[in-house]
């Protein structure tokens, strides 16, 4: 290697950059603090910016690469500038790098224009990019970059150096290589490649090179011969003879490769010890001998706490051993090989677990070639715990203990089995007695409901009486109970006929006896006068069942009563009064049905201000009908949707068929209502009454 500093001409020792033109007179262009400096292969000529004379300051020129126009273009401190012929040219396009810290600047086949700055990579060409950390790069300081004849730019930044193709579509791809791939340093102050298509990277402690076809990685520091050790950005070119010009802190370096013949023997490497990590006990105790041709414990078999340990291990090399390189494996507890490494010794390996194990380590000369592995076999012995006999003896301990517990369990369980079945024998008898006593009771309630019903029927009109002051009718009479408290009443009065139709509150026992009390009552109100209307009898109806109810108006008291529709009706001359508790009347005449309606009262107590029932008078007709119903009907649960059947459907069943027989008419009404109700319960009593005038 041969050195060149201001003996030669150079006008400085430190260089910013060192690079070739593509001119055919083989001219080497400098950049120096002074400017750009051209190098004919016997004298130096620096040229100075015009500007930079004028204002007294002198600016670097960082780099140059050839572009249009067959121009330089300069990286200088304070933009990009075109250099031709002396001159210096500031294009347009370039303002927008203005004041950027360019530090390298590269064409490519493609006519792209690549710039490396401290923020990043900028590219101007077909299409533009700006990448920087944030979308790719390893680092935003740039250094130097190169692109090589396949078209892929080599970027050297402060955190390793970045790959990056640029796709026809306009995408790119990058990757990034470390001292994890074998670069001396991640500090890279250069990058260029050779003739031979090697990428050399220069550092702050020496060189590396990356070799075109294996992509292996050769460092070079002083051992080698490369004494200044520091290189410069971007300080580096490669002449036609394919020697490397590499510029230092001290000057240049100039790399012959006729005189470097690669190393293609790998270094003979050896595993020296093998001991444990901070434990001074003797680890020849726990192997059969030591090794008479390595020295190291032979059937090494290790108890399962002293299982920190640390490998040791020498490469020999006779070019350079301090250039070795070593990559190790514990086999059955690393998942990979171990980053590259100069240490002659591994880190300490602790807690490693019970198991048959196998270190490996392989090594590296300066050339990159690796050596076979070298393996080192021991066992690390479980913990009795762990042991084949101690689970087998767990395991039958378990099981016994299980058949010990399942036989005092089933002992227990066919106890309180016999236990269970005794009371379960007591209680049963407990309850087949109160089952019997309900039954009794229940049939004793059910008999004296039975003996009500046939009170009330026996107090109800029967068909014959009925039939002497009623031609042609139907009573659809269905209680929800065994008794009701839906009644009808008929009676008579020298030519005028009585018919009522009521709902008592309640149903079943409790509607009965209303039903019987307001029988009795309309019984002793009808045999005391023949002058009165029917709401007369309505009225004084309400104030002896409130009288006999002791219904004083009262918050608390029961507001017990009865709806109620009564008409009277003259036979002889067919007129007719109606009076109604609630419930209306329905009159149906020449085809037209018409409601007459009740008042909104009970007959009993009653919240709002109480008045006189309404006297409706009308006149009957030949075929007239009269019908008189309480709500049960209406509000049966049923059909499709399981909804009332409602008073509005009521009418329209009505209407539809009051032409036929009332007997039949009452065959259609219980037809209907069953098939509407379906599964579901009856609801409340039923009582609908119709006759023909």
């Amino acid at each position: 290697m041969k050195t060149f500093n201001e003996k030669y001409g150079l006008t400085a020792n430190t260089l910013t950059t060192f690079r070739i033109t593509a001119d055919k007179d083989n001219t080497i262009w400098l950049g120096t603090y002074l400017g750009i400096t051209r190098f004919n292969g016997k004298r130096f000529n620096t040229f100075i910016h015009p500007f930079w004379q004028k204002q007294g300051n002198v600016y670097a020129i960082n780099d140059i690469t050839t572009g249009r126009l067959n121009r330089l273009i300069l990286a200088g401190d304070d933009g990009l500038y075109e250099f031709s012929e002396g001159i210096y040219y500031a294009p347009e396009e370039y303002k927008h790098l203005n004041n950027k810290d360019i530090r390298a600047v590269k064409t490519d086949k493609t006519n792209n224009l690549w710039v490396c700055t401290s923020e990043g990579v900028f590219i101007i060409g077909e299409y533009s990019y700006s990448i920087n950390i944030s979308n790719g790069l390893s680092n935003n300081s740039c250094n130097d970059i190169y692109i090589d004849s396949s078209g892929i730019a080599w970027i050297a930044t402060d955190n390793g150096l970045n790959k990056i193709h640029l796709r026809p579509d306009g995408n790119y791809n990058y990757s990034v290589l470390t001292t994890a791939d074998g670069l001396l340093s991640n500090t890279i102050m250069f990058v260029t490649g050779d003739h031979a298509g090697n990428i050399w990277i220069g550092h702050d402690k020496g060189l590396s090179r990356l070799s075109f076809g294996d992509n292996k990685i050769r460092t070079y520091t002083g051992t080698d011969g490369f004494t200044p050790l520091e290189t410069y950005m971007k300080a580096a070119a490669v002449d036609a003879e394919n020697n490397v010009w590499i510029g230092t802190v001290s000057g240049i370096v100039k790399y012959n490769p006729d005189f470097d013949a690669p190393q293609l023997k790998p270094p003979r490497l050896y595993i020296t010890a093998v001991s444990f990590y901070n434990d001074s006990t003797d680890i020849y105790q726990y192997a059969s001998h030591a090794d008479t041709m390595t020295g190291l414990p032979a059937k090494l078999v290790l108890p399962y706490n002293k299982n920190n340990l640390v490998f040791e291990y020498i490469g020999l090399h006779y070019a350079n051993t301090a250039k070795n390189r070593y990559r190790y494996m514990l086999e059955g507890y690393d998942d990979k090989w171990s980053e590259i490494t100069t240490a002659t010794a591994t880190h300490p390996y602790q807690k490693i677990p019970h198991g048959v194990y196998n270190f490996r380590v392989i090594a590296a000369n300066c050339d990159g070639i690796w050596s076979e592995p070298v393996t080192f076999t021991f066992i690390i012995k479980p913990p009795f715990w762990k042991t084949a006999w101690f689970i087998a003896l767990v395991i039958v301990t378990g099981i016994f203990l299980i058949y010990i517990i399942i036989k005092i369990r089933v002992r227990k369980l066919q106890h309180d089995k016999k236990v269970l079945e005794e009371k379960v024998r007591e209680r049963t008898q407990e309850i087949q007695r109160q089952r019997d006593q309900i039954a009794e009771i229940n049939r004793e309630i059910t008999d004296s409901i039975m003996y009500a019903q046939r009170i009330q029927a026996a107090v109800l009109p029967d068909h014959n009486y009925i039939s002497n002051y009623l031609d042609d009718y139907f009573i659809l009479f269905k209680p929800r109970d065994i008794v009701s408290g839906d009644f009808y009443w008929v009676t008579s009065k020298d030519s005028k006929t009585i018919v009522v139709a009521a709902d008592c509150t309640g149903h079943g026992v409790p509607g009965a006896f209303m039903s019987m009390l307001g029988v009795s009552l309309l019984n002793e109100i009808t045999s005391s006068s023949n002058n009165y209307t029917a709401a007369d009898i309505l009225n004084e109806l309400r104030d002896n069942v409130k009288k006999t109810l002791s219904q004083t108006g009262k918050k608390d008291e029961a507001k017990d009563g009865m709806d109620l529709s009564l008409c009277i009706i003259d036979k002889t001359t067919g007129k007719t009064q109606y009076a109604g508790a609630y419930n209306p009347l329905l009159l149906v005449k020449n085809g037209e049905m018409i409601v007459f309606k009740a008042d909104k009262m009970p007959i009993g107590i009653h919240i709002a201000n109480e008045k006189p029932f309404t006297n409706n008078d009308f006149i009957l007709e030949k075929g007239d009908i009269i019908y008189m119903f309480s709500d049960g009907y209406a509000d049966q649960f049923g059909g499709p949707e399981n909804k009332k059947f409602k008073s509005c459907n009521f009418r329209d069943l009505l209407l539809m068929h009051h032409l036929k027989p009332m007997s039949e008419q009452k065959e259609i009404l219980e037809q209907t209502f069953y098939s509407w109700k379906g599964d579901n319960a009856q609801i409340d009593d039923i009582l609908v009454i119709g006759f023909r005038f």
